[in-house]
């Protein structure tokens, strides 16, 4: 068996090998979640275009006051609740307008 017999001969229907990035086709990192299929560098290119905004944390363990205003959008699929989160924000979905 010759090298181009056995290149990429094992498939890849699952696992990380048969995932990419559908931008950059890039293979590390990538975020699955909602079905997005991106790596995180290109989430955070294109995070402000699918509609995610990142709320930061004016004190330890609350959303900030723009989260809270959010919270009484109509037709809001998120339940912002206060809530723990570690780190310097989170991204949150809005529905568009």
């Amino acid at each position: 068996m010759g090298h181009q017999q056995l290149y990429w001969s094992h498939p890849r229907k699952f696992g990380q090998g048969s995932r990419s990035c559908r931008v950059c086709s890039n293979r590390h990192g990538l975020i699955r979640k909602y079905g997005l299929n991106m790596c995180r560098q290109c989430f955070r290119q294109y995070a402000k275009d699918i509609g995610f905004i990142k709320v930061r944390l004016r004190e330890p363990g609350l959303f900030s006051l723009e989260a809270r205003r959010l919270r009484g959008r109509p037709h809001c699929p998120l339940q912002l609740t206060e809530r723990r989160v570690s780190g310097g924000g989170c991204w949150l979905l809005l529905p568009r307008e």
